[in-house]
């Protein structure tokens, strides 16, 4: 009964550490993370699901019995075990994932991790079968705990990093800019309102005296992870903080946060302007015309009364060139 009762404990603290995993990663906002008894009612959807995996892999693994050692069989049954996998990682990454995230965001990861999960059951089974099987009872047994420690530690990994590729491959953030030759496509593309304009290289410029000079060095990403907290927490739902130069200088470049339905009240443009979006999803209206961006986009403002929306958590940096 104590046994029983310890396990019950364990897995419902295991299902809550998930769910807790799969926030992070998706940065989802603590307020819009699911509340406690929500949590545990998806813990116990996720306990099922691994009920159900482990009668799909008995049901696979009676199956299997029957093909004897032919090696059609033999690929039929993997090529199936890993079908169930997938189809089981989907289930486990829907019930842990919270619920603004589309299941359709959910899939790629799934097939990475089944495929490899199926990949790991098969080594972990070779190593088993050809090594450990002629080993005496105290040894045998002793490499079999540190084996499957190590083995669900892999497990553990294997299906952070398929959650990590479900983020990567929605929010597009990949390349990262990392290749030196790489360049923009030149496929011109259709500037809002304007002719159509080629590849775009963006230069910063300040004028002589604008700035001491001193090199310094920023993460935007740690400042939008810092003002979405700030902004999570203000009534309004929006943040903000200035990177670079101020009312005194010719360039200002503020960093502002907003949360899912958060909005910047319409005003006129001092100067010249864009948005780059950082992450998540924003509108830009001006003059009844909208534009949206996500990760990556860069938004001109128009020389208009504007308002920007957060369709999505989101961080912009918005840069702004005051006219002489």
């Amino acid at each position: 009964m104590i046994g029983l009762v310890a396990f019950a404990w364990g897995a419902r603290g295991l299902t809550q550490v998930a769910q807790h995993a799969m926030a992070e990663i998706w940065s989802i906002p603590g307020r819009q993370r699911p509340r406690f008894w929500a949590r545990q009612v998806r813990g116990l959807l996720l306990l099922v699901v691994f009920a159900v995996g482990l009668g799909a892999v008995s049901v696979l693994t009676w199956l299997g019995s029957y093909g004897g050692r032919a090696v059609a069989v033999a690929l039929a049954n993997l090529a199936a075990a890993a079908a169930v996998n997938v189809g089981l990682f989907l289930l486990a990454f829907r019930v842990l994932t919270p619920r603004q995230i589309p299941t359709r965001q959910l899939v790629a990861g799934a097939v990475v991790a089944g495929v490899a999960w199926q990949v790991l059951q098969a080594v972990g089974g070779f190593l088993v079968g050809h090594y450990l099987r002629h080993t005496s009872q105290v040894y045998g047994v002793f490499a079999i705990v540190l084996g499957l420690l190590f083995w669900l530690y892999l497990g553990a990994r294997l299906t952070l990093y398929a959650a990590e590729v479900n983020v990567v491959a929605a929010r597009r953030l990949w390349p990262r800019a990392s290749n030196d030759d790489t360049w923009p496509s030149a496929t011109p593309e259709p500037r809002p309102g304007g002719p159509l304009l080629g590849p775009a290289v963006s230069l910063t410029v300040a004028r002589p005296g604008d700035h001491t000079g001193d090199m310094e060095k920023l993460s935007l990403d740690a400042l939008a992870r810092e003002q979405m907290k700030a902004a999570t927490a203000a009534p309004a739902g929006r943040s903000a903080r200035t990177v670079y130069g101020g009312h005194e200088h010719v360039l200002r470049q503020t960093l502002m946060a907003l949360t899912a339905g958060a909005s910047m009240s319409e005003h006129e443009n001092p100067g010249e302007a864009t948005v780059q979006v950082l992450h998540g999803r924003v509108r830009l209206v001006a003059d009844g015309v909208a534009w949206e961006g996500r990760d990556g986009d860069l938004l001109i403002v128009p020389q208009a009364p504007h308002t920007l929306h957060a369709l999505e958590d989101a961080a912009v940096l918005l840069t702004v060139a005051k006219l002489p």
